[in-house]
C-alpha cells in the first residue's frame, strides 16, 4: 500500500510540475522538489528499518564490519549517481563544485 501512495505522490508531483511549467517555469522546479522531499520524508521510517536489519545481519556474519561498511558506502554512492543520471535525463542539472 505504501508503494501505491509513493507512486501516486510522484505521479501527481510530476503532472503538477508539467502543468505549472507552462505558466511559471521557476515554480515547476519547486513543485517537483517538494514532491520528492515528501516522498523522502515518507520513506525515512522504512530506511531506518532497513538499516536496523543490516546492522542485525552484520552481527550474524563472521566478517570484519569495515567490509560491510565499505559496501554500504558504495551502495549509497551508486544510488546518488543513478539519481543524478535520472535528473540529467529529465533536464534537471545539479552541478557540484569543490571550492
Amino acid at each position: 500500500m505504501d508503494i501505491l501512495r509513493i507512486a501516486a505522490l510522484g505521479t501527481a508531483g510530476v503532472l503538477l510540475g508539467i502543468t505549472v511549467k507552462g505558466a511559471k517555469p521557476e515554480f515547476a522546479l519547486l513543485v517537483t522538489v517538494g514532491a520528492g522531499l515528501c516522498i523522502l520524508a515518507g520513506t525515512v521510517g522504512k530506511m531506518q528499518y532497513l538499516l536496523g536489519m543490516l546492522a542485525q545481519m552484520k552481527s550474524y556474519l563472521p566478517v570484519d564490519s569495515s567490509y560491510l561498511n565499505t559496501l554500504l558506502k558504495m551502495l549509497g554512492i551508486t544510488y546518488v549517481a543513478v539519481f543524478r543520471r535520472i535528473c540529467k535525463g529529465c533536464g534537471l542539472f545539479f552541478h557540484c563544485r569543490a571550492d
